[in-house]
């Protein structure tokens, strides 16, 4: 099972680092890989105000099917 966590925050920012930290907390969901993708405003470049990020648990299907 793959794990999503996102915020959104029109006024404050969050850091990477702790939104790491977040996605990261997730790893019981997916060990497999990893990924953050943050949206700022048009005017401040500096400032994420929306996050996504996900982890991804591979399935290898054994069988001969």
């Amino acid at each position: 099972m793959c794990g999503i966590v996102g915020f959104i925050s029109p006024e404050d920012n969050i850091s990477c680092k702790i939104f790491a930290t977040m996605r990261d907390s997730l790893i019981h969901r997916g060990p497999d890989d990893a990924g953050i993708r943050m949206f700022h405003k048009a005017d401040d470049q500096q400032t994420p105000t929306v996050g996504l990020a996900h982890r991804r648990l591979s399935i290898i299907d054994l069988t001969q099917a």
